[in-house]
């Protein structure tokens, strides 16, 4: 069983995403839902639990580190945070994203290991 379907990528991850420059846009997307900012706002609609939210909830409602990087995963179209993180501690390969798909689906994952060896998980 599969979580749920990532909504198309609103945003491209750099050639080399870096795991550190995500956590920060992150805790800024935060800060800024945080001082009411309606663009940041506006971008937490990603969020499944959040999408029915009208502004005045968006606005009045406490958001998490959580939340946040889960708004930046979906907006680079991952489903979840540890996926995104996954495929960029994967070296951000498209081939990374399609074994943490399989894994999901198959509860193995097939990522080619050092050398070529295929790990499971």
């Amino acid at each position: 069983m599969s979580g749920p379907n990532p909504p198309r990528a609103a945003r491209s991850l750099p050639a080399t995403p870096n795991l550190e420059q995500q956590k920060k846009q992150a805790r800024e997307l935060l800060g800024a839902a945080r001082s009411g900012s309606a663009t940041a706002l506006a971008r937490f609609r990603i969020h499944p639990r959040l999408v029915a939210f009208s502004d005045d909830e968006l606005r009045t409602r406490p958001f998490s580190l959580h939340e946040a990087q889960l708004v930046l995963a979906r907006e680079y179209g991952f489903a979840t945070w540890a996926r995104l993180k996954a495929h960029i501690n994967d070296g951000g390969s498209a081939d990374a994203e399609v074994c943490h798909v399989l894994k999901d689906v198959a509860g193995q994952c097939f990522c080619p290991g050092p050398g070529g060896s295929v790990r499971g998980a």
